[in-house]
């Protein structure tokens, strides 16, 4: 028997090709199935927590950026300690937590690194006095969106400078996000 040769083909079939030699020609085919399992996509992501939140996180959530979704999950921390409960971890700023994932035939493995925000700072201008029915533009700053509350009285809940035109007595408060 001589050295097979094999030949790639589509998903679900493969070939070999078996040289019998004995002493004249002759040859002999077999076909081998086979599938191809998907490949595995474990993205390697860096996760930005905003440093009032940071403790625990639940890396359950990263899953679903995880495909084929048929599989087993297992965590382990930078000192290759597994993660048994991986929706309640606490993480610290600049830490790799490593992802890895097998399927029936297939195994992957991507890194998570976590990295501590501090909170922006919404500043939503000084306590301003002002006569009935006059308009006023407020000044907010802060974070990458605002918005404002209440609604009613503002042009805009989502723009640095709503002009308002409060009825009575009212404050308004900003929360931006970064």
């Amino acid at each position: 028997i001589q050295t097979p040769n094999d030949y790639d083909a589509t998903d679900g079939e493969f070939i070999r090709v078996i040289f019998v030699d004995d002493n004249t020609v002759c040859t002999d085919t077999t076909n081998i199935s086979f599938s191809v399992q998907p490949s595995i996509v474990v993205p390697p992501q860096t996760i930005e927590i905003c440093r009032e939140d940071a403790g625990s996180v639940d890396l359950t959530v990263y899953e679903a950026t995880i495909s084929p979704k048929e599989g087993i999950f297992t965590y382990t921390n930078g000192a290759g300690n597994v993660i048994n409960n991986p929706s309640n971890v606490r993480v610290a700023n600049g830490e790799n937590i490593f992802v890895n994932f097998s399927s029936a035939l297939c195994d992957a493995t991507a890194t998570y690194t976590f990295q501590f925000r501090d909170p922006p700072t919404a500043f939503a201008g000084e306590d301003t006095t002002i006569c009935p029915d006059t308009e006023l533009a407020l000044n907010g700053e802060g974070g990458v969106s605002l918005s404002w509350l209440p609604h009613p009285t503002l042009s805009d809940t989502s723009v640095a400078n709503p002009i308002v035109i409060p009825l009575n007595l009212t404050a308004y408060y900003l929360r931006v996000v970064d």
